[in-house]
């Protein structure tokens, strides 16, 4: 791309003076009389010229000219929208030439940010093969760097491949996108276009798919053609995205992270086999996996899969899968992990032979229940001192309410996978149904804390509604040893609530002040000293707060939940 001349901030005075004249002069020659086209052209270019000369003198002045280069660079590399959390990926085209955009603003603010920006190798290190011109910049203002290189199949119709034929040594992670019109085309060519990556880490290939259905090859695992003449050595990260191919020629047994999303159907002891070559994977994510077998003695025949290094497995599936129940029966957990288990709740009528608590659900400690009727269904989260563990399990509803085939199979899931649940000891239930959602516990002497966040809609009967009393009555039974009762919610009949169990040495309420008359009515009655409640709540110790709906409890433990998505890592 052309570079602008830039023009240097004017020292001498002497020089300052001239200029001025001429300009003034110019200009009073202009005033009397039209001058001549040339000589409008010439005053052009002396206030252009001047107008240049007096930013750049101005800019001196501001503080953020005088940063030094190195600092200046590294505020450009966090202005850059990869730098936010959860946007750029390896697998989003889009999300790159957004950051490419940005880079190229960056770059033309000023003479000296340019300058700064054309200066830094790492900040044009994402190449865009895809256009020739970016791609040209890319390569030569990149210099030495080390290149994240996007590439569009085919790549014998552009010049990607005459362009990257000698920059292999530097690509550290590459992206190829196989466009809709090639979404079942295997490429066999691709090791005789692309060069060696003997450097390459990080390999994530997108198919462009609209159908992921049925009229596409299935995922074959077992022949894979390569895409690279030599193995790349340094590889350890795979993503796969709307494939109906599995490249070859990697070093499986090398891959720390793999990734595989909304894939063709691919054979289930096929998939097992892949597992058992990568032994040093830490971290695996399969969302949208269609996985097929013979029959069931297939599956139930194949042999436990060790991964000892395995720190975190995603399964998701917008679509029922009693496979995925084999496959968490086929896998050996280790001591240490965090499992995420998402999918519609239909999904998980099926599971069935799971492993009977894993050895790293026996750290866990605290345990979140969330029913939200109305939103994304069940879910399951539990963490423990250890950061290194953690259970998610997000069953999404498809029909209200849940049946009592889903129920009792979400149910089974959530047992066989944390046992009898005697090492949780603090519990949070958050429902609009608590009466429904209590029962769901058997008795569990082990919790000493227990927060209930009631998430009723507005409009209910708030001074009527036995619903709080009838889960409190639950309560007692089945969590015999509470310490510490929280109960979050903005019904009216929280005053309803019978007295404290002797047992219990801290008992709150929060009451949640909602946009409705009702309860502004009873959060105003609140104020009162005289309250008959309020004083007999008191004469028992228990405290009342008042809050608003930003005050309601964050019921997500840390780290369990994805934060960039369900198939990040």
């Amino acid at each position: 791309m052309p570079e602008t001349r830039s023009h240097q901030p004017l020292t001498n005075a002497d020089d300052l003076i001239n200029l001025a004249r001429t300009f003034l002069e110019a200009l009073n020659k202009g005033l009397r009389s039209l001058p001549e086209l040339d000589k409008l052209q010439s005053l052009e270019r002396i206030v252009a010229t001047s107008l240049a000369i007096v930013r750049g003198s101005t800019n001196e002045w501001r503080p953020i000219h005088k940063l030094p280069a190195e600092v200046l660079g590294r505020i450009f590399q966090l202005a850059t929208p990869s730098n936010i959390p959860g946007f750029f990926r390896c697998d989003d085209f889009e999300a790159m030439k957004s950051d490419l955009r940005a880079r190229m603003v960056i770059s033309h603010v000023c003479v000296r940010w340019r300058a700064v920006a054309l200066d830094m190798a790492t900040f044009w290190s994402i190449v865009d093969m895809t256009s020739p011109p970016w791609a040209l910049a890319g390569l030569e203002r990149s210099r030495a760097a080390p290149m994240h290189v996007f590439a569009r199949y085919p790549l014998h119709n552009t010049v990607a491949g005459s362009l990257l034929a000698s920059q292999g040594i530097r690509i550290r992670e590459f992206s190829l996108e196989m466009p809709t019109q090639h979404q079942s085309t295997v490429p066999s060519e691709l090791a005789m276009v692309l060069p060696p990556v003997p450097n390459l880490e990080c390999l994530c290939i997108t198919t462009v798919c609209e159908d992921h259905g049925r009229l596409r090859p299935h995922l074959d695992l077992e022949h894979r053609p390569r895409i690279f003449p030599c193995p790349p050595l340094r590889l350890t990260r795979l993503i796969l995205s709307g494939q109906c191919w599995f490249p070859g020629g990697l070093p499986l047994g090398q891959i720390t992270h793999l990734r595989l999303t909304d894939t063709s159907p691919c054979s289930y002891p096929s998939l097992v086999a892949l597992l058992r070559q990568c032994i040093l994977l830490e971290e695996v994510v399969l969302a949208d996996v269609q996985i097929i077998a013979g029959n069931e003695d297939e599956v139930l025949n194949e042999r436990p899969v060790e991964l000892p290094h395995l720190r975190l497995l995603t399964l998701s599936a917008r679509r029922p899968s009693w496979m995925r129940g084999y496959l968490l029966r086929t896998l050996v957990f280790p001591p240490t992990l965090i499992l995420r288990l998402f999918g519609f709740e239909e999904g998980y009528t099926a599971t069935r032979d799971l492993p009977q608590s894993p050895v790293f659900t026996q750290a866990l400690d605290t345990l979140v229940f969330q029913d939200a009727s109305t939103e994304s269904g069940i879910i399951f989260q539990a963490a423990g001192p250890d950061p290194s563990c953690g259970l998610l399990i997000d069953a999404q509803r498809l029909r209200q309410p849940y049946t009592t085939p889903s129920l009792r199979s979400i149910r089974q899931l959530f047992f066989g996978l944390m046992g009898t649940l005697g090492t949780i000891t603090r519990l949070t239930i958050s429902s609009a149904r608590l009466d429904n959602a209590v029962p769901f516990f058997p008795t569990m002497p082990s919790v000493v804390f227990l927060r209930l966040v009631d998430c009723a809609p507005v409009g209910l009967a708030w001074n009527n509604d036995p619903l709080l009393s009838t889960a409190f009555h639950a309560c007692v039974v089945r969590f015999p040893n509470l310490v510490e009762l929280q109960i979050w919610s903005p019904r009216g009949s929280i005053r309803q609530l019978p007295c404290v169990p002797r047992h219990l040495q801290r008992y709150t309420f929060y009451h949640v002040r909602r946009e409705n008359r009702e309860n502004d009515a009873f959060a105003r009655s609140r104020d009162s000293d005289s309250d008959e409640a309020l004083v007999l709540y008191r004469e028992h110790g228990v405290q009342f707060v008042k809050c608003d709906a930003t005050g309601e409890p964050d019921v997500d433990l840390p780290g369990i939940r994805p934060t960039r998505g369900l198939s990040d890592w």
